[in-house]
């Protein structure tokens, strides 16, 4: 399992494709449509959708450009589905490094509790 489709890249990938079909909704566009806006093909956008590619910078700002929207506005859109996500889907935490940011967690909770 490469890096890119490890599960701690589930929620970005959850989150971006969110992201993009709300908006895309909200445009009232098609797959189709989105991909001749920002000049990709329908497959590639439908594969971002279905959670299955993760987009370039260079990707996403065309993207965005598609979208009719900055690239600031889409990533606090992006953000925010983001948030959610974690609220919904706490972080489990199994490799090594994230049991460390759980300890580091519990005692910012802990910390924060005494004042």
């Amino acid at each position: 399992m490469s890096k890119i489709d490890s599960p701690s890249k589930q929620p970005l990938r959850e989150a971006l494709a969110v992201a993009m079909i709300g908006r895309r909704t909200e445009l009232g566009i098609r797959q189709d449509e989105l991909a001749a806006r920002a000049g990709l093909t329908r497959q590639y956008i439908s594969m971002v959708e279905r959670q299955e590619r993760i987009p370039c910078l260079d990707t996403l700002l065309k993207i965005c450009e598609g979208l009719q929207l900055n690239a600031v506005d889409f990533m606090i859109k992006f953000m925010t589905i983001l948030d959610v996500y974690r609220e919904i889907r706490p972080v489990r935490y199994t490799t090594p490094e994230s049991k460390f940011l759980k300890v580091a967690d519990q005692s910012n909770i802990k910390r924060s509790l005494r004042t």
